[in-house]
């Protein structure tokens, strides 16, 4: 049986949603068997990957962070999955080393810094268009989630085209059981959630459009008082965003937010840019509408969400006003949706992800 690496030192809590990715299809290729794992993971970050019972290859103590990460990746291993009789690397987020033993694997979930370089840090932009250019010449298979991110690579790669496979994100079964009512109230009391809310789950990053997503709020509790914005995820929102009635619930444990999307009136997402749009999925399977920006979400959500111009904050308002205002038409989006993302489990990425270990092992 080939000896697979999966290369999840990216993986460090709190999760953006590609860690969520990275962590979610190993669990997905674990229950399957197929191949021979063996796990590249940081120090001390067993518990990141729970329910990913694969042998660990050695990883010094000093590559816990970034700058660690990337120097062990660079330098020692390749050598390290010469040693370890390796026959194929995964690199499921963005990167991989020169001078590899054996063929490579690569997963880009978004090529931002070529398509939106002003909403990424320098650093990422110096980061990511150093290595990007060399991981994506040497991977023998390209793994991306959306057509819209496969069409990104190839205007900016042309070569790398052929290499390209689309393979969609999944959502947990646990989205679509978000709890028992008891369950939602426990949640809502330990998050001091508030009966009527509007939900963004995400990072505060200036793609995310939180500005416009401020002002469609603004302009809908002019309609509905008791309405509130509530922010999930990790960092703080700048003071030119705060305001009375936005909540913030920093980054909430995992088991929680099929619930915390549960109780929302409607998952708000007009990010300017988004090479899938995991929480756009999640929030379907859980049972609350979405109103969000086209693009790549638009690949899997079609008919059970509804779109808005991410540049305008009144078409954001607009796209959410009938699922505050209309509960029949709020009630079928929300069956469309559920139905909708039934198709999209990881189960399913993980069996397109080892069929593609297959070709490149032929």
């Amino acid at each position: 049986m080939p000896v697979v690496a999966y290369n999840a030192l990216v993986l460090r809590p709190p999760f953006s949603g590609v860690e969520k990715s990275v962590v979610e299809l190993a669990r997905a290729l674990a229950r399957r068997g197929a191949y021979d794992y063996r796990l590249l993971l940081p120090p001390a970050c067993g518990a990141a990957a729970a329910g990913v019972d694969w042998p660990r290859l050695p990883v010094p103590s000093w590559s816990s962070g970034r700058a660690g990460r990337i120097g062990f990746e660079l330098t020692l291993l390749p050598g390290c999955l010469r040693h370890a009789g390796i026959d194929l690397l995964h690199a499921p987020a963005y990167v991989a080393p020169p001078r590899l033993p054996c063929p490579l694997v690569l997963s880009l979930y978004d090529l931002h810094v070529y398509t939106h370089p002003r909403f990424c840090t320098a650093a990422n932009r110096i980061h990511y268009r150093a290595r990007l250019p060399g991981s994506i010449r040497r991977a023998a298979a390209i793994l991306v989630p959306s057509r819209a991110t496969r069409d990104a690579l190839a205007a900016r790669f042309p070569g790398a085209e052929a290499r390209a496979h689309v393979i969609p994100l999944g959502v947990a079964p646990a989205y679509f059981e978000p709890g028992t009512p008891a369950a939602l109230a426990a949640v809502r009391a330990r998050y001091r959630l508030p009966a009527r809310y509007l939900l963004f789950v995400g990072d505060p990053a200036p793609r995310k459009n939180l500005d416009g997503i401020r002002q469609a709020w603004q302009a809908l509790r002019r309609e509905h008082a008791d309405l509130h914005l509530v922010r999930v995820g990790a960092g703080t929102l700048p003071p030119t965003l705060l305001a009375e009635g936005v909540h913030q619930t920093g980054y909430i444990d995992e088991a929680d937010l099929p619930a915390v999307y549960a109780l929302a009136e409607a998952l708000v997402f007009p990010s300017f840019d988004e090479g899938f749009g995991l929480p756009v999925l999640e929030a379907m399977a859980a049972g609350c509408p979405v109103a969000c920006a086209g693009g790549a979400a638009a690949e899997f959500a079609g008919e059970a969400v509804r779109y808005c111009d991410p540049d305008q904050p009144g078409s954001i308002a607009d796209a959410l006003r009938p699922l505050l205002d209309d509960a029949p038409f709020r009630a079928r989006l929300v069956a469309r949706g559920r139905q909708q993302a039934a198709a999209f489990t990881w189960d399913a990425s993980a069996a397109a992800t080892e069929a593609v270990y297959a070709q490149v092992l032929d």
